[in-house]
């Protein structure tokens, strides 16, 4: 009969430690956030690891070691909730200090080359212009458009000081 009072008593005793736990872990939980300005991730760049609380331990032994390019970088980079630290070579079983932030700087942009000029359109040839006439009537003894109609032949007189 005890083993199934214990199988009884067992699951009660555990339902009515959970909260005090959750209390717990909320207050650890709050005084980290409150602390630390963290929005997605935690960041622990400028951290030290010798200072972390608990939860910080915690989160930071959660990490794990990649060995690959990561902006721009071939490295080892630990890895916690997100956020990439770059190392020279792995530390087992997790880092015991945090890197400075890898300072990412990306090469300037090739230069910006404008198209050449489209080529000059060639002027059109200069033309002479075409002789300046006057129009004289030998009859009416006057010229165009002073004289607006002419009896006989229009005469083309070149042009100039009259």
């Amino acid at each position: 009969m005890k083993p199934r009072l214990l199988l009884l008593v067992t699951p009660i005793v555990a339902a009515l430690a959970l909260p005090a736990a959750a209390d717990e872990h909320d207050h650890h939980d709050h005084d980290f956030h409150d602390h630390h300005d963290f929005h997605d991730h935690h960041d622990f760049h400028g951290h030290d690891f010798h200072h972390f609380t608990a939860f910080e331990l915690s989160l930071w032994a959660s990490g794990g070691w990649f060995h690959e390019w990561h902006d721009g970088r071939l490295g080892w980079w630990w890895v916690t909730d997100g956020v990439w630290y770059y190392y020279p070579a792995p530390v087992y079983p997790y880092p015991t200090y945090v890197p400075e932030p890898v300072a990412i700087v990306a090469p300037p942009p090739p230069p910006a080359y404008a198209p050449p000029p489209p080529p000059p359109v060639a002027a059109p040839p200069q033309v002479a212009p075409p002789p300046q006439s006057w129009y004289y009537c030998e009859e009416l003894r006057g010229y165009y458009p002073n004289v607006q109609t002419c009896p006989g032949p229009w005469h083309p007189v070149p042009a100039g000081p009259r």
